[in-house]
Protein backbone atom coordinates (compact mmCIF):
# COMPACT_ATOMS: atom_id res chain seq x y z
CA UNK A 1 0.00 0.00 0.00
CA UNK A 2 1.35 3.14 -0.93
CA UNK A 3 0.07 6.99 0.24
CA UNK A 4 -2.31 8.12 -2.37
CA UNK A 5 -1.07 11.66 -4.65
CA UNK A 6 -4.01 13.80 -3.45
CA UNK A 7 -3.75 14.86 0.33
CA UNK A 8 -7.30 16.10 2.08
CA UNK A 9 -6.61 19.05 3.85
CA UNK A 10 -10.00 19.74 5.80
CA UNK A 11 -13.56 19.54 4.63
CA UNK A 12 -16.76 20.73 6.37
CA UNK A 13 -20.87 20.85 5.92
CA UNK A 14 -22.31 24.24 3.90
CA UNK A 15 -25.97 22.57 4.56
CA UNK A 16 -27.03 19.87 6.42
CA UNK A 17 -30.64 19.42 6.18
CA UNK A 18 -32.81 16.40 7.44
CA UNK A 19 -36.48 16.19 7.48
CA UNK A 20 -39.00 13.33 8.78
CA UNK A 21 -41.32 13.91 5.89
CA UNK A 22 -45.28 14.75 8.00
CA UNK A 23 -47.84 12.11 6.78
CA UNK A 24 -45.86 9.56 5.94
CA UNK A 25 -47.41 6.27 5.74
CA UNK A 26 -45.88 4.02 8.31
CA UNK A 27 -45.33 3.04 12.02
CA UNK A 28 -42.73 4.89 13.01
CA UNK A 29 -39.93 1.75 14.80
CA UNK A 30 -41.55 -1.38 12.65
CA UNK A 31 -41.31 0.70 9.14
CA UNK A 32 -38.66 -1.07 7.14
CA UNK A 33 -37.52 0.82 3.92
CA UNK A 34 -37.05 -2.26 2.61
CA UNK A 35 -38.40 -1.65 -1.42
CA UNK A 36 -38.80 2.14 -0.61
CA UNK A 37 -35.91 3.67 -2.40
CA UNK A 38 -35.90 7.48 -2.69
CA UNK A 39 -34.67 9.57 -5.50
CA UNK A 40 -30.60 10.36 -5.30
CA UNK A 41 -29.41 13.58 -6.83
CA UNK A 42 -25.33 14.22 -6.70
CA UNK A 43 -23.71 17.31 -8.08
CA UNK A 44 -20.26 17.67 -7.74
CA UNK A 45 -18.03 20.86 -9.00
CA UNK A 46 -14.13 21.24 -8.80
CA UNK A 47 -12.03 24.39 -8.52
CA UNK A 48 -8.35 25.08 -8.91
CA UNK A 49 -6.77 27.13 -6.84
CA UNK A 50 -4.98 30.30 -8.66
CA UNK A 51 -2.45 30.91 -6.37
CA UNK A 52 -1.02 27.64 -6.07
CA UNK A 53 -2.05 24.76 -9.15
CA UNK A 54 -1.51 22.14 -6.85
CA UNK A 55 -4.68 23.08 -4.28
CA UNK A 56 -8.37 22.27 -5.06
CA UNK A 57 -11.30 22.93 -3.51
CA UNK A 58 -14.08 20.30 -4.43
CA UNK A 59 -18.08 20.64 -3.56
CA UNK A 60 -20.44 17.70 -3.32
CA UNK A 61 -24.31 18.45 -2.85
CA UNK A 62 -26.85 15.29 -2.09
CA UNK A 63 -30.45 15.31 -2.16
CA UNK A 64 -32.28 12.31 -1.32
CA UNK A 65 -35.82 11.67 -0.97
CA UNK A 66 -39.41 11.85 -2.74
CA UNK A 67 -42.04 14.01 -3.69
CA UNK A 68 -44.89 11.31 -2.99
CA UNK A 69 -45.22 9.93 0.54
CA UNK A 70 -43.38 6.55 0.35
CA UNK A 71 -40.18 7.65 1.44
CA UNK A 72 -39.84 9.13 5.32
CA UNK A 73 -37.07 11.00 4.96
CA UNK A 74 -36.04 14.21 2.84
CA UNK A 75 -31.78 15.04 2.82
CA UNK A 76 -30.43 18.00 1.37
CA UNK A 77 -26.43 17.77 2.18
CA UNK A 78 -23.61 20.63 1.05
CA UNK A 79 -19.92 19.03 1.81
CA UNK A 80 -16.97 21.03 0.51
CA UNK A 81 -13.50 19.67 0.68
CA UNK A 82 -10.00 21.34 0.11
CA UNK A 83 -7.12 18.93 -1.26
CA UNK A 84 -3.88 18.77 -2.14
CA UNK A 85 -1.90 17.13 -5.29
CA UNK A 86 1.48 15.39 -3.85
CA UNK A 87 4.69 17.13 -5.77
CA UNK A 88 5.57 14.79 -8.38
CA UNK A 89 1.96 13.42 -9.71
CA UNK A 90 1.38 14.41 -13.60
CA UNK A 91 -0.15 17.47 -14.47
CA UNK A 92 -1.93 16.02 -17.03
CA UNK A 93 -3.82 13.29 -14.75
CA UNK A 94 -4.38 16.17 -11.92
CA UNK A 95 -7.74 17.47 -12.62
CA UNK A 96 -8.62 13.22 -13.08
CA UNK A 97 -7.63 12.50 -9.81
CA UNK A 98 -9.45 15.41 -7.71
CA UNK A 99 -12.86 14.62 -9.68
CA UNK A 100 -12.81 11.47 -8.92
CA UNK A 101 -11.03 10.71 -5.37
CA UNK A 102 -11.59 13.96 -3.82
CA UNK A 103 -15.52 13.99 -4.69
CA UNK A 104 -15.63 9.96 -3.82
CA UNK A 105 -13.65 11.18 -0.05
CA UNK A 106 -16.33 13.61 0.43
CA UNK A 107 -18.94 11.26 -0.81
CA UNK A 108 -18.07 8.66 1.98
CA UNK A 109 -18.14 11.47 4.36
CA UNK A 110 -21.29 12.63 3.46
CA UNK A 111 -22.73 8.87 3.50
CA UNK A 112 -21.87 8.55 7.20
CA UNK A 113 -23.43 11.86 8.28
CA UNK A 114 -26.89 10.62 6.50
CA UNK A 115 -26.85 7.33 8.20
CA UNK A 116 -25.49 8.70 11.53
CA UNK A 117 -28.44 11.43 11.72
CA UNK A 118 -31.04 8.89 9.91
CA UNK A 119 -30.34 6.36 12.54
CA UNK A 120 -31.49 8.77 15.03
CA UNK A 121 -34.98 9.20 13.32
CA UNK A 122 -38.00 7.22 13.72
CA UNK A 123 -37.44 5.34 10.62
CA UNK A 124 -34.66 2.64 9.84
CA UNK A 125 -31.42 4.69 8.86
CA UNK A 126 -31.03 5.72 5.34
CA UNK A 127 -27.76 4.39 3.28
CA UNK A 128 -26.75 6.14 0.10
CA UNK A 129 -25.15 3.85 -2.20
CA UNK A 130 -22.32 4.04 -3.04
CA UNK A 131 -21.41 5.67 -6.76
CA UNK A 132 -18.27 6.11 -9.28
CA UNK A 133 -16.91 9.62 -10.21
CA UNK A 134 -15.41 8.22 -13.08
CA UNK A 135 -16.88 10.82 -16.00
CA UNK A 136 -16.86 8.08 -18.30
CA UNK A 137 -19.17 5.95 -15.88
CA UNK A 138 -22.28 7.64 -15.19
CA UNK A 139 -23.80 6.55 -11.78
CA UNK A 140 -26.32 3.08 -12.38
CA UNK A 141 -27.47 3.38 -9.00
CA UNK A 142 -29.96 5.61 -8.31
CA UNK A 143 -31.27 3.96 -5.06
CA UNK A 144 -30.32 3.92 -1.96
CA UNK A 145 -30.30 0.44 0.57
CA UNK A 146 -31.63 0.05 3.92
CA UNK A 147 -29.55 -0.39 6.57
CA UNK A 148 -30.31 -4.24 6.86
CA UNK A 149 -29.60 -5.76 10.63
CA UNK A 150 -26.70 -8.09 10.93
CA UNK A 151 -27.11 -11.55 12.04
CA UNK A 152 -24.71 -13.04 13.75
CA UNK A 153 -23.26 -16.19 12.76
CA UNK A 154 -24.31 -19.14 14.79
CA UNK A 155 -21.53 -20.35 17.10
CA UNK A 156 -20.04 -24.27 16.91
CA UNK A 157 -20.05 -26.07 19.87
CA UNK A 158 -18.63 -29.34 19.71
CA UNK A 159 -19.28 -32.13 22.47
CA UNK A 160 -16.94 -33.09 24.59
CA UNK A 161 -15.87 -37.03 24.76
Amino acid sequence: MSQSPLAIEYYFFRKSLFEVKKGFDGDFAETALDGIRPHIRVDSDIFRSEEDGSRWRVELNIKAGQKERRFPYSVNVGITGFFRVLKGYPEEKAELLVRVNGASILYAAARESIAMITGRGPYQPLLIPSLSFLPDEPPKIETALPVEKQKRPKKKTTKKT
